[in-house]
């Protein structure tokens, strides 16, 4: 609160009182994020070795679709081409299977139509042999009996045959079909490796206690802080985070004596610590029922204070430090005097009144006050000039 101080010929600093708004704020810093926070993990894989290959840039803004991470699972590749491989040779072995059933088929056909040729011919002989004696008969009946035979054993070997191959066919086809679903499983989540973003936002690479690193030889260590390229990460461990930037919120911590005068609604004044003279304006959302200590203050309670950011200009981002005033009450049209002119002696309080180069005791009661300025809700008309300081006895009228 900056005053309206003039210096008078007593060389005392007074004040001029005036009717104005009053507000009583509490203070604080907190820190800004975005109440809608799109957090992208890491796939569930069927792998032991996850490695981040290729990254965005942080800061980047990304529209849905975008690309903004890409994975190298090793293990999963292998499996994919052992799977086709494997595949392609099953569909190979069915290729040959049919090749040579309808080879031995084209074979049997041909037995069975010979037989069937000698048949015929035989039926013929069977005419003329009704004229030649009664043992040539028989032998050419016997003849005929087993061209029957034979042909019957080709039409059941054809049937057994067929039965078979079919098994044997539908054997290898079950195979393809189960080895062709691990190729499409392995595919999916080799598919998984390109991630983009599913929602627009700012993207910020998610922080971990520990990341693995891989160097180009193969060895590994460990390294805490942002994900980065060449990093090993385990399965659904955030990677990064694309903050709304159009829903940010300032959260801060209080202690409870200032927490208790915290209520939903209240205006507050946030000016971001990086960006010197910019500031905006906001509305607490809310304040939570469950305190947590302070990090460097275990015994002292604090509690968290979540505030609406009205307008933004793509300026406030997420992570970003902020001081706030959260105005807890407002007073339109009072007399305001400086704290510091208010002085106290036994429970009285009472500023001096300046008129003429002398001072003049007067008992005030007082209202609400901040950490600068103090209501004056009696004593006083509001168009007196105070002294800042207390007057020496030469210069202090005498009570009339």
């Amino acid at each position: 609160m900056i005053f309206s101080c003039q210096p008078k010929p007593t060389a005392l600093i007074t004040y001029e009182l005036e009717r104005k708004d009053f507000s009583e704020r509490i203070f604080g810093t907190g820190t800004l994020r975005s109440a809608n926070n799109t957090v992208i993990t890491t796939p569930r894989l069927a792998s032991n070795s996850i490695k981040v290959i290729q990254l965005l840039e942080e800061g980047t803004t990304v529209e849905p679709g975008d690309t903004v991470c890409i994975l190298e699972a090793t293990d999963i590749t292998k499996h994919f081409d052992n799977s086709i491989e494997e595949c392609d040779k099953l569909k190979a072995d069915l290729i040959k299977l049919e090749a040579s059933n309808a080879f031995n088929l084209a074979q049997l056909n041909a037995k069975l139509e010979e037989f069937k040729a000698q048949r015929r011919l035989s039926s013929l002989d069977s005419i003329q042999m009704k004229f030649t004696s009664p043992v040539k008969s028989q032998i050419k009946a016997l003849e005929e009996k087993k061209n029957e035979i034979q042909q019957k054993k080709i039409i059941r070997k054809m049937k057994d045959n067929g039965k078979i191959n079919e098994q044997s066919a539908r054997a290898i086809q079950s195979q393809i079909i189960q080895k062709e679903q691990v190729v499409e499983q392995y595919r999916e989540q080799l598919d998984q490796l390109q991630i983009t973003a599913p929602t627009k936002g700012l993207l910020v690479y998610s922080s971990s206690p520990i990341y693995m690193i891989l160097s180009s030889s193969g060895e590994s260590s460990s390294s805490g802080g942002k994900l980065k390229i060449g990093s090993t990460v385990r399965m659904r461990m955030p990677l990064i985070e694309l903050p709304d930037l159009d829903s940010m919120q300032l959260v801060l911590m209080l202690q409870e004596a200032e927490y208790k005068r915290i209520q939903k609604g209240q205006s507050v004044i946030i000016k971001p610590e990086s960006l010197p003279g910019v500031q905006t304006t906001g509305t607490v959302k809310s304040k939570s029922l469950a305190s947590q200590p302070l990090a460097y203050r275990f015994k002292v309670k604090s509690y968290k204070v979540v505030i609406d950011i009205d307008s933004l200009d793509n300026i406030f981002l997420p992570g970003l430090s902020a001081n706030c005033e959260v105005i807890v009450q407002s007073v339109k049209d009072t007399i305001v005097a400086p704290s510091i002119a208010i002085f106290e002696s036994d429970s009285m309080k009472y500023v001096y009144l300046e008129k003429d180069g002398l001072f003049k005791k007067q008992e005030v009661e007082t209202g609400t006050s901040n950490p600068s300025e103090t209501i004056i809700s009696k004593g006083l008309q509001g168009n007196e000039t105070i002294s800042l300081l207390e007057p020496p006895l030469k210069l202090i009228r005498k009570q009339d």
